[in-house]
């Protein structure tokens, strides 16, 4: 496995605003922050409390419906 871009040679923003603290949100900050990105996560309701908790974490995209 290739080990992610130095600080130094990162090319794209310092800083990122996520919005929603859920599953997707989270793994978006987590893998920003790892690349040398300074990340603000923000939700009006705390760590997954919206779809995260209403499908206890679960992803299926197989059963989603399209929009």
């Amino acid at each position: 496995m290739a080990r992610p871009p130095s600080p130094a040679a990162h090319s794209g923003p310092r800083s990122v605003a996520v919005v929603g603290a859920g599953m997707v949100g989270l793994s978006t900050a987590w893998f920003l922050q790892e690349r040398g990105v300074d990340v603000t996560v923000y939700d009006r309701a705390g760590v997954a409390a919206g779809s995260s908790w209403g499908n206890a974490g679960w992803l299926t995209p197989g059963l989603a419906t399209p929009l």
